[in-house]
């Protein structure tokens, strides 16, 4: 098992990250994430089980009252910020690098469940805007700025800004000038 010094060391790093507020549900989700990887390095199944059931609690409050799903099976890099909390979901088996950013319904996740055990991997310092998804065993490279509800299911090159799609006016049906 991994000391516990590497815990306390990943979680003061993401309290910093979070402006020293521990009350910051980006925060505690990824308190709760962390210990969840930290218990999964115990070889002794006599550690792993009771911890296990502390976890399970901790992540069910997590997911059902602030709306953030990481698992422990997730890799995260150091100074993980979530910018603001509800609906976000991150696969199980998604790697996400050092600095990156989400914001509040981000999903980063499987294209099929065929494709269950591939998640995407993020590269250091990516920015994920509201409403974005990132779909399928891809690539987002260093230094990618993902925009509002872009729907992003291809490899990203480094420094690249991805954007949704854009709005468009319409006539309203019934409406003065409709039908």
């Amino acid at each position: 098992m991994e000391p516990l010094s590497t815990l306390v060391g990943a979680v003061r790093s993401d309290y910093r990250c979070n402006r020293r507020d521990w009350t910051k549900p980006g925060f505690r989700a990824l308190a709760v994430y962390r210990f969840g990887a930290w218990r999964r390095t115990a070889e002794s199944r006599w550690v792993r089980v009771p911890l296990f059931a502390v976890y399970r609690t901790l992540h069910r409050f997590v997911r059902n009252h602030y709306g953030i799903e990481i698992h422990e099976t997730a890799t995260i890099g150091p100074r993980f910020w979530i910018a603001h909390q509800g609906g976000i979901v991150i696969h199980p088996y998604a790697r996400i690098g050092s600095d990156c950013m989400i914001r509040q319904n981000v999903t980063i996740g499987a294209a099929t469940f065929d494709d269950r055990h591939n998640g995407p991997i993020l590269g250091d310092r990516v920015r994920v805007g509201a409403g974005a998804a990132i779909i399928g065993q891809i690539t987002i490279g260093d230094d990618v700025r993902i925009g509002p509800n872009a729907v992003v299911m291809r490899d990203v090159p480094a420094g690249m800004v991805v954007s949704g799609p854009p709005a468009k006016a319409m006539k309203m049906p019934g409406g003065p000038d409709g039908d």
